[in-house]
């Protein structure tokens, strides 16, 4: 087998959390022709305020799908309880989902929240 030219796409985004939560977020890498490449997930504990998720992809499923770069990461989703178990979710600004895909190399804010918004 070929030697691949790394071992994973890491692909960070910066969130800004309403509360301390422990989340899992799930999003899709995707081609420029929006070809599907591969789907990622993350575990996190955010704390208040900005943080980060790390999405880490496998150079192997990226090359095996034969598409080049730039990849977008589409369809973010965050899901997860604080420490008294209340629900949080994504509370995505107006502009998300967006019709075109957002380029991996941005790290755009999106705040996670208590479910209903509050």
């Amino acid at each position: 087998m070929e030697r691949l030219p790394f071992e994973e796409l890491v692909v960070e985004v910066e969130v800004d959390a309403l509360v301390a939560a422990d989340v899992q977020a799930t999003a899709n890498l995707y081609a420029p022709d929006g070809a599907f490449v591969t789907p990622g997930s993350t575990f996190s504990s955010l704390a208040p305020g900005l943080g980060m998720l790390e999405f880490h992809f496998s150079a192997f499923d990226i090359f095996s799908v034969g598409h080049p770069g730039p990849f977008s990461l589409q369809l973010l989703s965050i899901l997860g309880t604080t420490a008294d178990e209340t629900a949080v979710s994504l509370l995505a600004p107006a502009w998300w989902p967006s019709p075109n895909p957002i380029a991996w190399k941005t790290s755009p804010r999106v705040p996670a929240s208590p479910s209903g918004g509050q």
